[in-house]
């Protein structure tokens, strides 16, 4: 599971999706973005291993960002810079879960309940800024709080509706999950064999890490194949009680509770 969802993994397998940005993988990409003109704007390499947002390059063009790679020759992905929507000036992004209850067929749930993570200090562009305060929403540098405090101020201040934005949420996860599939069964069946006429016996649950561009679009940062469960503060209680019962449910008792909804 964990290759299937690794960066460049992910990058290969929804590569030219609406909700993913622009993407190269590295090195399968290397010689065709070498060879093609150098584009200006900007771009972030991200290291196929990196975690909390470590090794994360951002450069003006593509030339120099294929310098700093060459100097260093690990697998990464290279991806256009989206400018984040902002809360109170802070960058943040979302940890979704999404529980994969079958592989054939395909079923998928998106969990309702989330939670935000909020940088420690305020957003500044890139190009004048780098510190991790202001750009890493991540590891021990988040401030969390339930994504239904950020749908209700999303809905005042930036005229976003929260039906609108859980169906870009529902339609990426939908698609994400597609897109990736292949890549999780195969792993399935590597580890536990064919699985013949009855049904692929395991289930997973997915944490997606979700961003908003400055326009509102939701766009997919990363899959992680083994989300931290653990309950560190109380929205870390109240969301991934909520998630894990829920996600019970629909596993043991085959019901469906408020608390998820079936994308696929």
């Amino acid at each position: 599971m964990c290759e299937a969802t690794s960066k460049v993994s992910i990058a290969s397998s929804l590569k030219g999706a609406k909700f993913m940005p622009e993407s190269w993988t590295l090195p399968a990409e290397a010689s065709a973005l070498e060879t093609t003109e150098a584009q200006d704007g900007l771009f972030m390499l991200k290291p196929d291993g990196g975690q909390s947002g470590i090794g994360i390059q951002v450069c003006t063009n593509t030339k120099d960002m294929m310098a700093y790679y060459r100097a260093h020759e690990e697998p990464a992905v290279v991806q256009r810079y989206i400018e984040p929507l902002l809360y109170k000036g802070v960058k943040w992004d979302l940890r979704l879960y999404v529980l994969v209850a079958s592989l054939d067929p395909i079923t998928c749930y998106v969990a309702r309940p989330a939670w935000c993570g909020l940088c420690a200090s305020t957003w500044t562009h890139p190009l004048e800024s780098t510190s991790p305060e202001a750009h890493i929403a991540s590891g021990n540098r988040k401030v969390r709080m339930e994504f239904k405090e950020m749908l209700a101020y999303m809905n005042v201040e930036c005229d976003l509706k929260e039906v609108d934005v859980w169906a870009q949420i529902d339609a990426l996860v939908a698609e994400s999950i597609s897109g990736i599939a292949p890549a999780i069964e195969k792993t399935y069946i590597d580890t536990f064999g064919e699985s013949g006429s009855r049904p692929m016996e395991c289930f997973q649950i997915l944490g997606l890490d979700l961003m908003f561009g400055s326009d509102g679009q939701v766009w997919c940062a990363e899959i992680n194949s083994n989300p931290d469960m653990g309950a560190k503060t109380e929205c870390d209680l109240n969301v991934k009680h909520a998630v894990l019962n829920g996600a019970l449910d629909i596993v043991c008792d085959g019901v469906c509770p408020e608390t998820y909804a079936r994308v696929l």
